[in-house]
């Protein structure tokens, strides 16, 4: 299981611009 920082969340939420 892989844990995602917020800071690394939100940059991908921004790729892909939800």
């Amino acid at each position: 299981m892989v844990i995602y920082s917020r800071m690394d969340v939100d940059k991908f939420l921004k790729e892909f611009d939800f």
